[in-house]
């Protein structure tokens, strides 16, 4: 696993416990290698020049994920049943991504694009989500704390909402 490029992870197996100090405030477990990102927030790595991150595709699931991302590029990754937060997905692109059943708990979640995404049965704690595009997204099932407060904040078209209503309000 390179230093330069990837976070170290956390992996806790039945007869290993192995545990890494982190470079940057950016953990895993069970996880594909997660990029680190700076002080600044702003992720080291580079995709083909476009300052991102790009996880697109990969697999989270399960995993304990805690850090701040900005600018991440994780299009149709897995976080189905992952543990995450503290933290803050800022100016990313989750679209397609699926978080289904996930427990997510102290992330701000700000300018991201979660077009598509599946939120189906996950819980949103002490979360705060601000100018989020839920177009296409399915909340079905949802616990989101402080609804209310963040329903008129985000985009909505053809958006399954946690009561398994539709609304088309933004489209």
């Amino acid at each position: 696993m390179s230093n330069n490029l990837f976070a170290k992870k956390l992996i806790l197996a039945p007869a290993l416990t192995a545990c890494m100090v982190l470079a940057a405030p950016v953990s895993a477990q069970n996880a594909g290698d997660i990029p680190k990102v700076t002080n600044t927030g702003k992720c080291e790595s580079q995709d083909n020049g476009s300052g991102k991150c790009d996880v697109s595709g990969a697999n989270y699931s399960g995993d304990k994920i805690t850090g701040w991302y900005r600018h991440m590029r994780a299009v149709g990754a897995d976080f189905t049943y992952a543990k995450i937060g503290p933290g803050a997905f800022d100016d990313a692109n989750l679209s397609n991504a699926d978080f289904s059943d996930a427990k997510i708990t102290g992330m701000s979640v700000h300018s991201a694009n979660l077009t598509g995404a599946n939120l189906s049965g996950s819980s949103l704690r002490d979360a705060a989500l601000d100018s989020v595009n839920l177009t296409n997204a399915n909340l079905n099932g949802a616990r989101v704390d402080n609804w209310d407060t963040y329903f008129p904040l985000v985009t909505l078209c053809n958006t399954t909402l946690p009561d398994g209503s539709k609304s088309n309000r933004d489209c």
